[in-house]
Formats: structure tokens, sequence, C-alpha cells
């Protein structure tokens, strides 16, 4: 394992969620430098109330990544939290994420937190869960330091978690702030790697 070096910046990727923001909190208050990946700027309107920086490029566009992550020690990926994900979706979540290491590494990032989960439905089972195994295997053979989050352990009431992106629904959000602060630890703290 590559040795901990001081935190410059943290990226984070998804972080329109509910989780992210309370991800975004943490950090800050920590006085850590976040930095957010938006595909627009209308996006970047939702945090003008956080001290952070963007970066405006689509993750699922490599050559917008290019020379984008200067001074970031670490890169968390959220995945996109809907009731209705398909295979497709899937796909794209895990191009973005290898788009998200290849540059990482490149850039000399020391550590990528990936979320995951395993909430599939029947059919789309086998091959969303092999992305998700492919794209760890990725990690594994990388020279980043990595922690795997799988969200279904952390939250066991996943519908709660799909409901936090409607601002009109009450959710008990214990478990989200937990899960938030289980990033911010692997980041901190360098926990190891989990499954």
């Amino acid at each position: 394992m590559l040795q901990s070096k001081v935190i410059e910046s943290v990226l984070l990727a998804g972080a329109e969620c509910a989780l992210g923001e309370f991800i975004i909190k943490e950090f800050i208050s920590l006085g850590i430098p976040v930095k957010i990946l938006i595909r627009n700027t209308d996006t970047a309107k939702k945090f003008t109330h956080c001290n952070v920086e963007f970066i405006v490029a689509s993750a699922t566009q490599p050559e917008l990544l290019k020379g984008q992550f200067n001074n970031i020690s670490t890169i968390i990926s959220i995945p996109n939290f809907t009731k209705k994900r398909s295979l497709f979706d899937r796909y794209v979540d895990y191009h973005i994420n290898c788009n998200l290491l290849t540059e990482g590494q490149k850039e000399g990032v020391q550590k990528f937190i990936y979320l995951c989960n395993s909430k599939f439905g029947f059919f789309k089972r086998y091959k969303a869960l092999a992305l998700r195994n492919n794209f760890i295997e990725q990690l594994d053979s990388s020279k980043i330091n990595y922690t795997v989050i799988n969200i279904d352990k952390a939250i066991t009431n996943y519908n709660s978690l799909l409901r936090l992106k409607s601002k009109n629904v009450a959710v008990d959000q214990t478990e989200v702030k937990k899960l938030a602060l289980d990033c911010v630890s692997a980041v901190v703290k360098n926990t190891p790697v989990e499954a």
C-alpha cells in the first residue's frame, strides 16, 4: 500500500444526491477542501451554500478529465441512486468509474472510495455484479489505495436512500449520515478495503 500523504483535496463524483451533501458538510467541518465534479454549471447552484470548488466536465468523456485532478488526493464515487436503473445506467456508472480511476492514476491520486450496491433486479443481477466486480479488480490492480463501501450493508432501508432525491419526502437520515461519516473516515483514517 502507498504511504498516506496530507489530504490536499477530495473530489466527489455524483455529489448531487443527499449523501453527497452530507459528505461535503463533513469534509468542510474538518477543513478539508472539496471539489465536486459536475456536468454543467446549473448543478453548481445547488452547492452555493458550500465552500467548494467545481470541476465542470462529464466523466463519461475521459478527454474532458485530463489535467483536472491536480492537488486531489482522494476520489469518492457516488453512484446514481434511482429506483428504476437499467443495465445501461450501470454500464455508464462502470465507465465513469474507469475514467475517474484512469485519470486519477495519471494525476497521482492516492485513494479511491468506491460506493456500490447489489440491489439489482433478478435478470440484471449477474451482469451488474460482473461490472461491479470487474471495477473492483481494476482498483485492486491499480497503484491507488482504495476502499469499497457496500451501500446495502450500510443502509438497511434502501428505499430511504432512493427517496432522498425527492425534496418533499421526510426520511430518517441517520443511516445516510453514518454512511457519509464512513466515507470521511475512509479518507481521514485511511481505513482498509471493505467489501
